[in-house]
């Protein structure tokens, strides 16, 4: 579902006659880094968590990509914000069709991450 907004703000973005900002790598990395995660904590088994079945280590090593995974998640979030202030929304004085695409990227991020 986030990806289909982010792809709605980009085909948005894309046909606006007078657009002021045009798109970059910038705007599609946090989406990237989000889906990243969210993979990850997916692929941990939940009884590699508690260690039954397993050695400490084991358990040990998924607590500690599930905790990479978290932070790829909060960090591909906290990027897309970052990318709507500096880009969209401090340096420019954009109107909103604009700066849809900065809002696309928070909400693709926030609905992957909820996921």
């Amino acid at each position: 579902m986030g990806w289909w907004a982010f792809i709605d703000g980009l085909t948005k973005l894309s046909t606006l006659p007078d657009r002021k900002v045009a798109p970059g790598i910038e705007d599609w990395v946090p989406g990237i880094i989000t889906t990243f995660g969210m993979i990850i904590v997916n692929l941990i088994d939940k009884e590699t968590l508690r260690g039954e079945g397993y050695d400490e280590h084991m358990a040990w090593r998924a607590r500690l990509f599930l905790f990479l995974g978290f932070t790829m998640m909060a960090g591909g979030v906290s990027g897309s914000v970052a990318v709507l202030v500096i880009k969209y929304v401090y340096e420019q004085d954009l109107d909103i069709p604009n700066i849809y695409l900065g809002i696309t990227d928070v909400v693709q991020c926030v609905l992957i991450m909820i996921r």
